[in-house]
């Protein structure tokens, strides 16, 4: 019995009632039997014999008959109706088994073209594939209009639309999730997306935090988090003109804290580097300078004067690794000051 299926159940009912009603009649002709030999028991007993075993011989043909019935019944109402393909398509989708999970949901939504939940599972299973972003969106519509207040298909449609750059579209199926069910991560987090590629930083930061404070343990809402917080062209930190220096220092604290959370949580990032990199540039920054001191580190548009290099002093180690036949790139981090070159990370071989 798979999933309690109610046709299981039906099945071993009828099972059931089979037996039990074959029982009795043959309870009947055993008595029957009996009243007829004890009247007759010498000369009628090979005909009552005869007539008992062909009775039992039909009692055996119409057994089979209704038990090749049940399981006929069973087969076409049990492991294939569409509830049942829908729990397995879940089932494959929680295992992370994509792609077979969307063909069993598709089989479960060509069963049963009203089911809802089928649907969502579908678009949740088909989104994994950027090739299937098309066909998800429509799955997640589909899932909407049969039932109007899902709002988990509100936001699968919405992480959907935003993954095929449709920021319109997503920030208002994201918005109509959260006027369903305001406790929904995912949806803050789609809706921050769509603010900061607007520009609106501080309203994409609000909704990284309700995001955060939702699901603690969601990876991209503190990368969002630390996006909102600070800008980077490149490798390089962009400061905002309007910031005190107090004030940009509390960002890119707050920024290295959010993007240090996100690579624990996410540590086989595939743009792991770059947020590595940016991490270490914040951290140089926040280091810098500790509360109540002067300020050693400027933006770009505090610069006056632009940085002369009076020497480039060679590597130490370049003869031995020569003769050690070692290539590579070499990768500096410094800080530059009005008095020296500090190195914060030493160098490495890529």
């Amino acid at each position: 019995m798979l999933f309690g299926d109610p046709a299981a159940y039906r099945f071993h009912g009828l099972q059931t009632a089979e037996v039990g009603r074959l029982s009795t009649d043959n309870s009947r002709m055993d008595h029957a039997a009996e009243v007829a030999v004890s009247g007759h028991r010498h000369d009628k007993m090979p005909m009552l014999r005869k007539s008992r075993a062909e009775f039992l011989a039909c009692v055996s043909v119409a057994l089979c008959i209704a038990w090749a019935s049940a399981v006929s019944a069973f087969a076409q109402t049990g492991p294939t109706n569409s509830s049942t393909l829908r729990l397995r398509g879940i089932e494959l989708y929680h295992q992370k088994n994509f792609s077979e999970a969307a063909d069993v949901l598709k089989q479960a939504i060509t069963k049963d073209k009203t089911d809802a939940d089928a649907w969502y599972y579908f678009g949740l299973a088909l989104i994994a594939d950027p090739k299937g972003l098309k066909d998800a969106s429509k799955a997640f519509e589909t899932a909407v209009k049969l039932r109007p207040n899902f709002a988990a298909a509100h936001t699968g449609l919405a992480n959907a639309l935003m993954l095929r750059n449709k920021m319109d579209g997503a920030a208002r199926e994201a918005r109509a999730a959260l006027e369903i069910d305001s406790a929904i991560g995912d949806a803050y987090y789609v809706l921050g997306v769509t603010r900061l590629r607007a520009g609106a930083r501080e309203e994409a930061l609000k909704n990284a935090e309700a995001a955060i404070k939702v699901q603690p343990n969601v990876a991209a809402a503190y990368l969002l988090k630390s996006q909102a917080l600070v800008s980077f062209l490149g490798d390089a930190l962009v400061g905002e003109a309007e910031d005190s220096a107090d004030e940009r220092m509390a960002r890119n604290r707050a920024a290295a804290e959010a993007l240090s959370k996100y690579l624990e949580l996410n540590p086989n990032s595939e743009n792991k580097n770059t947020w590595t990199e940016q991490l270490e540039s914040l951290r140089l920054l926040v280091n810098s300078r500790k509360p109540g001191e002067d300020q050693l580190v400027f933006s770009a548009k505090e610069v006056t004067t632009k940085v002369r290099v009076l020497s480039k002093p060679e590597p130490q180690y370049t003869n031995d690794a020569r003769a050690m036949g070692v290539t590579g790139t070499v990768r500096r981090m410094s800080n530059l000051s009005t008095t020296s070159i500090s190195v914060e990370r030493g160098t490495q071989f890529a």
